[in-house]
C-alpha cells in the first residue's frame, strides 16, 4: 500500500479558495487533538496497518496551537533507509465535525473526526488523492506518538 503525504498531495493537485463563510464550533474536544500522533491503520477500502520504514522513527503528524505556531500541522514521513524524510507543515481551522487545512490562503482538504480520545484517533481525509477533481476518502486510525517531545 503507498503512503499518501498531504505535501505530496499538495504538490500534485491543484488548490481552490474555502468560499464556506466561516468556521462551525467543533463538535470534538479540540484539546484532544493537540499532540503528536503515528499513523496506525489506513485504507481506502477498509483498513490495513500502516507500512512504517522499519529503520526509522514511525511516520506521525500533529497538531499544534500555541504561541508561535497557532494552528500549525506537521506530517513527517521517511521515504528511505536512511531516513530521510518529506515535511508538510500546513494551517489547520477545527470546523464542526472536522479540520480544515490550508497551505496559506488555499484550502487543501478536511479530516473528518470519527472519535478522538486521549488514546487514539479515528478520522477520514478527504481531498483528491487521484487528481480527477472529486475528493476522495482515506480512513485513517492513529495512536499517540511524539519522538522528539515537540507536540
Amino acid at each position: 500500500m503507498k503512503k499518501i503525504s498531504l505535501l505530496f498531495l499538495f504538490v500534485l493537485f491543484a488548490c481552490s479558495s474555502d468560499d464556506s463563510g466561516g468556521p462551525k464550533p467543533a463538535t470534538f474536544n479540540v484539546d484532544l487533538l493537540l499532540r503528536g500522533w503515528a499513523y496506525d491503520k489506513i485504507g481506502f477500502d477498509g483498513l490495513d496497518d500502516y507500512p512504517h520504514n522499519p529503520y526509522c522513527n514511525l511516520d506521525h503528524f500533529g497538531f499544534r496551537n500555541r504561541e508561535t505556531q497557532e494552528f500549525q500541522f506537521e506530517e513527517v514521513i521517511y521515504t528511505a533507509d536512511y531516513c530521510a524524510s518529506h515535511q508538510t507543515f500546513l494551517r489547520w481551522e477545527p470546523d464542526g465535525d472536522h479540520v480544515n487545512f490550508y497551505f496559506g490562503k488555499h484550502y487543501i482538504g478536511k479530516m473528518i473526526i470519527l472519535e478522538v480520545t486521549d488514546t487514539s484517533l479515528h478520522c477520514i481525509l478527504e481531498m483528491d488523492f487521484n487528481g480527477d477533481g472529486d475528493p476522495d476518502q482515506q480512513e485513517v486510525r492513529a495512536i499517540p506518538y511524539d519522538p522528539y517531545d515537540s507536540f
